[in-house]
């Protein structure tokens, strides 16, 4: 949540900043008297992206705009889903780095001003703000490594012995200190799981501190902030590449849309996903004990359980808002 000190007055030409300070200004628990049940979040990245991370603020509604690629968010702004989330609210932007959000507030200002549309007759938002410095700023602040949430997590580890760095070491111990000092880790982190990010990582090392599910979860690693879900048995899953580093270009995309995907790796067993070698039907078939054609690999999609694509010329599929 936004703190009244570090949110600017709304412009005319676009988003306020709200920065995101080392002491933790931009977003915290408490809720000034600004913000409360006439404020939403907007997130206005990819579908992809929101998928494995994005803030999930108490009681504060977040509207997701689901696209497939940022050219198509004006799009998305212009439904009867965004206008009645965003219309006389104060919108809380939030993106990667922060760029996106500068177009993506010019954007939702056009399109509430202009009367016409799914904004005809629509308030307009009474404010429209951004995260200075975006989701990455926020994270060295408030984020973990994953291998330090992972130890932390790991139930036959002391928190003592969790040492990132140079392990068992006196310096390994002050550097882990003066790292979590630094990183507000005495703060609740608000956002959940991870940052996408366009380079050969896929994903930033820090990590928002996420609810873990000790259901489904059998390894520490595997606890961690997850917000995915496998998109064929909605098992908690949060890794494109499963397990391959994304360099290997082995990452599960759907099979007419390309679009980056979720699937367990059970799952990932029995789909065929997009860019995987072709091979005849029978090959592509798991056989029984009599050597008989059995269940055939089917393609995977991007659409509910994978079956169907549901992009329509990269536009986006479905608007989301979800209270947390």
């Amino acid at each position: 949540k936004m703190d009244n000190e570090s949110v600017e007055e709304p412009t005319k030409n676009g988003p306020s900043s709200a920065a995101a300070s080392a002491d933790g200004d931009a977003i915290q628990q408490q809720h000034p008297p600004s913000i409360g049940e006439g404020a939403v979040l907007l997130d206005t990245r990819n579908v992809y992206e929101t998928r494995v991370g994005h803030f999930a603020v108490p009681n504060l509604e977040t509207f997701f705009p689901n696209t497939r690629k940022f050219s198509s968010l004006p799009n998305a702004l212009n439904t009867e889903e965004a206008a009645k989330a965003l219309a006389g609210k104060q919108v809380f932007m939030y993106c990667t780095g922060g760029v996106r959000c500068e177009r993506a507030g010019s954007y939702l200002r056009a399109l509430s001003e202009s009367n016409s549309g799914a904004w005809k007759d629509k308030e307009r938002p009474k404010g429209i703000y951004q995260l200075h410095g975006g989701i990455q700023k926020y994270l060295e602040s408030y984020g973990r490594e994953e291998e330090e949430m992972a130890c932390k997590l790991n139930e036959t580890n002391d928190e003592k012995d969790c040492i990132v760095g140079n392990e068992n070491t006196e310096d390994g111990a002050e550097n882990n200190t003066a790292t979590n000092t630094e990183r507000q880790t005495d703060k609740t982190c608000l956002y959940r799981g991870k940052n996408f990010v366009f380079d050969p990582r896929r994903t930033d090392p820090l990590i928002g501190n996420g609810i873990t599910n000790g259901n489904t979860a059998t390894s520490s690693r595997a606890r961690i902030s997850l917000v995915g879900q496998c998109i064929v048995c909605s098992n908690p899953h949060d890794d494109y590449d499963n397990g391959h580093a994304p360099c290997e270009e082995k990452e599960a995309r759907c099979f007419r849309c390309r679009v980056l995907v979720l699937v367990c790796d059970g799952c990932r067993e029995k789909v065929r996903c997009w860019g995987e070698p072709e091979t005849s039907m029978v090959d592509n078939c798991k056989h029984d004990e009599q050597g008989d054609v059995g269940k055939c690999k089917r393609e995977l999609f991007c659409g509910h359980g994978g079956r169907e694509c549901i992009d329509e010329g990269n536009v986006a599929s479905k608007v989301e808002t979800a209270r947390f």
